[in-house]
Formats: structure tokens, sequence, C-alpha cells
């Protein structure tokens, strides 16, 4: 293995990595390589960690995949963005040797 090779596994493997991105039945938070990333895995604090919580249930009761007739739980983007926002600056001023991602649905 050539020490490229072996810097790009190491990164996978170790990469001091946060992705705060929602998505239905998850947590928020993600691994480098896309893999859920459980809470215990960030050591932040535990109020942080219920925030990150609270945040991910915020989307996960959110309806709007339904059509619009059905729809009983429209989330406000605006204050839902700005809440996961403000969450990842949490955790990167926890964790400054960390890199911290996030990601916005309504950009991509």
């Amino acid at each position: 293995m050539s020490r490229h090779e072996e810097d790009e596994f190491e990164i996978v493997e170790n990469p001091d990595y946060v992705r705060v991105m929602p998505e239905y039945t998850s947590n928020g938070i993600w691994h480098f390589d896309g893999m859920h990333m459980d809470p215990e895995e960030l050591p932040v604090s535990d109020d942080l960690k219920a925030r990150l919580e609270q945040w991910a249930d915020w989307y996960n009761i959110n309806d709007d995949f339904n059509p619009p007739e059905e729809r009983r739980n429209r989330l406000d983007w605006t204050k839902f963005n700005a809440e996961g926002v403000a969450i990842a600056r949490a955790i990167k001023q926890a964790l400054p040797a960390w890199t911290v991602v996030w990601w916005d649905e309504k950009n991509s």
C-alpha cells in the first residue's frame, strides 16, 4: 500500500468529521463515509446531544413528502435550518479540531 493509500485509509477510519444533515429516521449526524453516526461517538455535552435529538425529531414529524392535501406537519424551513446551522456551529465550538459540515436540503 502506498503512503497516499494509507493516508486515505486513515482519513476514513479516523476522520474527526461529522456532517449535520437531516434525513427521515436518522439522528441527523453522519460519518465521513456517509454512514449514520451514533450520538455516543460524538464527544460533546449531553445537552448538545439532546438538542441534536430534538432537531432530528422535528424533521422526522415533517410530512412535506405527502401530497399537499394530506400534509399536517409542515416544516418551517427557515427556523429548522437556522437551528441546524446553530447546532453545527455548537459542535464546531465543542470540537474545534474536527471538520463539521452542515448540509442544507433546500440548497442541494
